[in-house]
C-alpha cells in the first residue's frame, strides 16, 4: 500500500471522475463509490476483453479530502459487487459507508493486477493533480500484515484479509521484538529470532 497527499485545491470527487474518465474504457474498468467524508475508486483489468466479465481483483484508491488538498492511499483489493445495490461504472453513486468495512490492502503486482497498472494510474493522477497547481506532498508506504493464508499484505490493525477474509490475528509477531513476520517465516525479519525456537 502506498499513500500521496495533494496540496492545493483538488476535490475527491473531481478526481475521482477524471480517473473514471480515463480507466473506465477499452481493456480496464472502473467504479467509484462514495461516503461522507471519502471517496473509493477501484481500476480492474477486464478479465476477457471489453464489456465483459469484471475483475476478480482491482487497484483500490480511497481519496479523503484534507485542510488543503487531498490524500490519495491506494492498494489492492477485491473488485467490489454487491447484487441488491446498484453501482454505475463510469460515474459516481450514492451514499455507501457499509463498504468500508472492508480494509484497503493487497500487494503491488500482485496475481491479478498488472505490475504496470500501479505505475500509470499514479501517472493519471499526477497529472489531473498538476492541473490544479498541486504539489505533491509526503510519500510513505503504509506498515502492513501479511495474511498467513494467501500473503497478502493488509493493513496494521486490519481484522481480516482483505482479499481471502482470514482472520489476521492468526499472525504471531516476534516474541523478542513485536515485529509482524511473513507466513511461514523462520527467523524474525527484524532481529534474527529463530521463531521456530521460540514457538
Amino acid at each position: 500500500m502506498e499513500q500521496r497527499v495533494y496540496h492545493g485545491s483538488v476535490q475527491p470527487e473531481g478526481l475521482a471522475q477524471a480517473l473514471l474518465d480515463e480507466w473506465d474504457r477499452d481493456t480496464t474498468i472502473a467504479q467509484a463509490l462514495t461516503a461522507e467524508d471519502y471517496v473509493v475508486v477501484q481500476i480492474g483489468q477486464r478479465e476477457a476483453g471489453w464489456f465483459s466479465d469484471e475483475p476478480r481483483q482491482a487497484l483500490t484508491l480511497s481519496i479523503e479530502p484534507l485542510g488543503d488538498g487531498v490524500q490519495v492511499t491506494m492498494g489492492q483489493q477485491k473488485w467490489y459487487k454487491e447484487n441488491d445495490v446498484q453501482i454505475f461504472a463510469g460515474g459516481l453513486i450514492g451514499l455507501l459507508p457499509f463498504f468500508f468495512a472492508f480494509p484497503l490492502g493487497g500487494l503491488f503486482g500482485g496475481d491479478d493486477v498488472p505490475d504496470n497498472l500501479i505505475s500509470r494510474v499514479w501517472q493519471s493522477i499526477e497529472r489531473y493533480t498538476s492541473s490544479f497547481g498541486a504539489a505533491t506532498g509526503k510519500t510513505q508506504r503504509l506498515p502492513t500484515v501479511a495474511c498467513p493464508a494467501c500473503g497478502v499484505a493488509n493493513p496494521q490493525g486490519a481484522e481480516h484479509c482483505s482479499a481471502c477474509g482470514t482472520r489476521l490475528d492468526a499472525v504471531p509477531s516476534c516474541p523478542n521484538c513485536g515485529h509482524t513476520n511473513p507466513p511461514g517465516a523462520n527467523f524474525c525479519n527484524r532481529c534474527g529470532l529463530n521463531l521456530r525456537q521460540a514457538a
